[in-house]
């Protein structure tokens, strides 16, 4: 399956679609099955552009947890609560950045606006990360945008 999810990808940023199917009937079963989650997103369930926004932030602050943990050498925080959510709206931030370079709405994003974002994260993912971090989180955040409608 990792082939087919390699060769989607491929064809989502050359062409910059969506490939029409990613997944067999057999993929899709399971989740139906087991209510998999990505990132907080049910995809058993509809998903909405509002989810994938919300798990793209939280796949950035759990792909980047060692940079983002660096925030607390710079800051006190009370407690680990707190200092999550300082790193959530740390790459909150960032994310909304991204949606304004692209001309989307960051509070109603749109399937195509989302798309920019993941293109532009992943650009700037590179700076850190390897290209196969990179690809993993991406192929996990695309199975959220295909759901999308």
């Amino acid at each position: 399956m990792s082939d087919v999810l390699s060769k989607a990808q491929e064809t989502f940023w050359t062409n910059n679609l969506l490939p029409t199917v990613m997944f067999n009937k057999a993929a899709t079963k399971y989740d139906q099955i087991m209510g998999e989650q990505i990132y907080g997103a049910d995809i058993s369930q509809k998903i909405t552009p509002i989810q994938v926004r919300d798990a793209i932030i939280r796949c950035f602050v759990k792909a980047h947890k060692e940079v983002l943990d660096q925030l607390k050498q710079m800051e006190k925080f009370e407690s680990d609560e707190e200092f999550q959510q300082a790193k959530n709206i740390h790459v909150g931030r960032l994310v909304q950045e991204m949606f304004k370079e692209v001309g989307d709405s960051y509070e109603n994003p749109s399937k195509q606006g989302i798309i920019q974002v993941l293109k532009k994260l992943e650009e700037f993912a590179a700076i850190f990360r390897q290209p196969g971090i990179i690809e993993k989180h991406a192929k996990e955040i695309l199975r959220l945008v295909e759901k999308l409608e």
